[in-house]
Formats: structure tokens, sequence, C-alpha cells
């Protein structure tokens, strides 16, 4: 009989590939094993001085846009506990990658009853650009177009301006979530609604 196909998760646990169980998992187990993870992966391939973990990442997400979407934030790169933050020009010759990244994080949010929106993304995207500027080698290096306004960098110089270790990161990326359980909101903010605020 041909066994389960599996990757060994950040703490040791076999993790299946043919049926995703995170749904069955105790919710704050699956956390700590995500955090643990997103805390050992680094952004940009690693290349940046000091080392950026994802953790840290999804952490500045939220501090870009506060008291939204914070919980979809900080697993909107929640497949890279288990798989790897690849650089997006190599993803997008990996189609077959791209898919089973979209089984991972799919089967993640659906398990801790989170989604993504248009805030999510754009977080993501001043997150990326501001990181690029103050921990890698300018926007225009990645083929990026600068697009935030100077009240985004002063956050973003003040957070970036320490880089937290790995267990740091680990630890904040929990307190954020624990946090954010706590102060849930109802309707995030439509694009039409957060736009305005993005460019000013």
């Amino acid at each position: 009989m041909k066994s389960r196909p599996f990757l060994t998760g950040p703490n040791g646990r076999r993790v299946f590939l043919d049926v995703l169980e995170f749904h069955l998992m105790d919710k704050e187990v699956l956390l700590r094993e995500i955090a643990d993870g997103l805390s050992q992966e680094l952004r940009f391939g690693g290349h940046t001085r000091p080392q950026y973990t994802v953790a840290q990442h999804c952490v500045f997400c939220c501090r870009l846009f506060p008291k939204g979407n914070d919980r979809g934030k900080l697993l909107h790169d929640a497949s890279e506990a288990y798989l790897r933050d690849l650089p997006k020009p190599l993803k997008e010759l990996l189609p077959d990658y791209q898919a089973i990244e979209e089984r991972f994080q799919t089967a993640i949010q659906d398990a801790l009853n989170v989604h993504s929106d248009y805030e999510v993304k754009e977080a993501d995207e001043m997150a990326f650009q501001l990181e690029a500027d103050f921990l890698g080698f300018g926007c225009e290096t990645y083929g990026a177009t600068r697009t935030y306004s100077p009240r985004f960098r002063e956050v973003g110089s003040a957070f970036l301006g320490r880089i937290w270790s790995r267990e740091e990161a680990k630890n904040r990326w929990l307190e954020e979530w624990h946090q954010a359980e706590k102060s849930k909101r109802g309707t995030p903010p439509t694009e039409k609604e957060l736009t305005p605020w993005i460019r000013s």
C-alpha cells in the first residue's frame, strides 16, 4: 500500500498533502505552529540585512492599517509556515506550486474562520514597498513602483528600525493574534472607503 505523502511541519508533526486536516487541529496548537513556522521563514529570499521574518512582516501589515482585518493580515502568508516564501518572479514560473500554496492557504483560513480582503492585499503591497526600501535594495531593484505616502514612510521607519529575533517574532505574532481576537470588528472597509485614506 502506498504511503500518504507528507511534509514535516514546524514542530515535527506530519502534515499530509493528500487531505489537509488543519480543521481537525486544536486551534491554539495550530496558531502556535503557524507562528513558529512564520518566525523561521525569511522575506526576500533571506537577502536582507539583517534577516527579516515573515512573522514580523505580518505584524507590520497590522501596524500599517490598524484596527482593520488584523486576523486576515496575520494569516495572509500562513501557508508559508509549511511551504516557503518564494520570491514572486520565481513563484510565477511555478503554477503547480501556486496551486499547492492556495490549497494550504484556503485550508488554514477556513480552519480559523478568517478571510482575506482588499485591505489585506493593500497592506501586504505597502509593507513590501517599505521593506524593499528600508531593508532591501529599493523598490526599483525589485521592479516595484513606490506608491506609499510620507505618512506611511514614517510608520515604516519606526517599525523597521528594529528587527526582531525569530523567538521575539513568534511571540509578537501570537500576541497580535490574541489581541485581534479580542477586538474583532464588523464589516471591514471597502476599496472605495480605504483608497483615499491610503493615498493621503
